[in-house]
């Protein structure tokens, strides 16, 4: 019998736990566990185990912090408080964009029949707190 903390999940429903997990988790929230682990000490195959990621994502995560071009580490604020911001990456970005458009815009709450770009950048701001213009297009930042 296992112990209090120990469950017997079926394999199938592991495996869909899994996918949830994998298709929730934005890249950032996964380089931030894989900062904070590697800060205590872990190795990068106890990393990847926790994490439930492949070892290469562990040394990209890894390699992108050292070189300083990471964009899932908060910044300090120009005006010296303590209010930082993350810039999340143009690929992540681009997926939630991309998820947002396949559902219409009622699904969000919005009394529209069609997503506008002012529409869109305010469910970007809401759904992962980034600010972006209603002109905004991913193949022009950069």
């Amino acid at each position: 019998m296992p112990g209090k903390t120990i469950l017997e999940i079926p394999a199938d429903e592991q495996e869909q736990m899994l996918t949830e997990l994998r298709q929730a988790r934005f890249g950032h929230l996964l380089s931030l566990h894989i900062l904070l682990l590697c800060a205590h000490g872990h190795t990068p195959s106890e990393m990847a185990a926790f994490l439930f990621c492949a070892r290469s994502s562990v040394d990209r995560t890894v390699n992108a912090y050292r070189r300083g071009t990471l964009d899932a580490v908060p910044t300090p604020a120009r005006d010296g408080s303590d209010e930082g911001h993350r810039r999340p990456s143009m690929s992540s970005l681009t997926r939630s964009l991309v998820a947002i458009i396949k559902r219409v815009p009622s699904a969000f709450g919005w009394c529209r029949t069609r997503w506008s770009c002012q529409t869109l950048a305010l469910e970007l701001r809401v759904r992962r707190g980034v600010k972006v213009s209603r002109e905004y297009h991913p193949a022009m930042a950069a």
